[in-house]
């Protein structure tokens, strides 16, 4: 955890000839923050897919974009989304 902290808190980049210091987020195109994401998605993802599984509906994702497919009415699709995202 201490060197995935080392990573996450110590992104630098240069714009226009000055240096700048990301204080939010991992920096997009490392090897490290892409596994990391994938790992949070794949936690975040689980009850989800069981929930499509049961409706018999679609649920894909490449890296952070997801595509499923619903049948059920957008209050309900907010429920739902609400809950992954708490």
């Amino acid at each position: 955890m201490k060197i995935a902290r080392l990573i996450l808190d110590t992104n630098y980049f240069a714009y226009y000839d000055k240096y700048y210091k990301q204080i939010r987020g991992g920096a997009m195109g490392s090897a490290f923050t892409q596994v990391l994401a994938n790992i949070y998605m794949y936690e975040w993802e689980q009850d989800l897919i069981k929930y499509q599984k049961s409706k018999n509906e679609i649920y894909g994702r490449y890296i952070d974009d997801i595509f499923m497919t619903t049948n059920e009415p957008e209050h309900k699709i907010c429920q739902i989304l609400d809950k992954e995202n708490n």
